[in-house]
């Protein structure tokens, strides 16, 4: 799989975040990379499910992130498999 990392996100436990700021500051990101182990996060709002360690989800707008302790996200471009 080839990306092309753009940033990350350093993000505060509690937080809510939307996904449009985060594309605000990367326009052209489509993706998001977990860069923590132990993690978990609600994603608008639904009960915290657990995320591995270089997860990968797809970044577009209309979400709102939660997660449950401090923690990285790297944002980048999917390029190819």
């Amino acid at each position: 799989m080839v990306i092309n990392y753009l940033g990350s996100v350093q993000i505060k436990s509690a937080t809510a975040y939307n996904s449009a700021d985060i594309l605000t500051d990367f326009p052209s990101a489509t993706i998001l990379i977990m860069k923590n182990t132990g993690i978990a996060v609600s994603v608008d709002g639904y009960p915290m499910f657990n995320v591995d360690f270089n997860e990968i989800a797809k970044l577009e707008t209309g979400h709102t992130y939660q997660f449950n302790k401090d923690c990285v996200i790297a944002v980048g471009i999917y390029v190819s498999a």
